[in-house]
């Protein structure tokens, strides 16, 4: 019994876990910003008695398909995170450090043409990033700052 009860909450738990603390904003506004807000953003630390996760973790779609993965580690995200659109496609990839942006990231249209790839330092936009419109033509916005290291 009490395994029936304990795997559905741990379940639940991740998931709401995985979700923003900010609304999700609509996936085809075409920004930078509005379409990784799968995952938690940076938030308060850990309360007492709340659970860590470590380990690679992986959330999917109720048809079956993987809707999230990637790594935690210490509660956090680390390492390179994956989301999926419901039909299995790259929706994005991104690096993380301490559940904060910190290296390559892209995000794909349905499709698998690009819509974004940029970098990040600590959570912070730096460098050139590249933008496609639907028909596939790049813009180019230079965010300065200093790229992570080894970029």
């Amino acid at each position: 019994m009490n395994k029936r009860i304990i795997l559905p909450a741990l379940a639940g738990v991740f998931f709401l876990a995985a979700c923003s603390n900010e609304p999700v904003a609509d996936k085809k506004k075409d920004t930078a910003d509005s379409v990784l807000r799968i995952t938690t953003t940076n938030s308060d630390a850990p309360k007492p008695g709340a659970i860590m996760f470590e380990g690679d973790t992986v959330t999917h779609y109720p048809n079956g398909v993987i809707q999230v993965k990637g790594y935690m580690g210490g509660g956090m995200r680390q390492g390179q995170w994956f989301a999926f659109f419901e039909n299995g496609e790259v929706q994005s990839e991104c690096q993380y450090k301490n559940n904060l942006k910190h290296g390559k990231s892209v995000v794909y249209r349905e499709g698998g043409k690009k819509y974004w790839e940029g970098y990040y330092n600590m959570d912070a936009k730096v460098g050139k990033w590249k933008f496609w419109d639907d028909a596939g033509k790049m813009t180019e916005k230079d965010y300065g700052g200093t790229l992570p290291t080894g970029k």
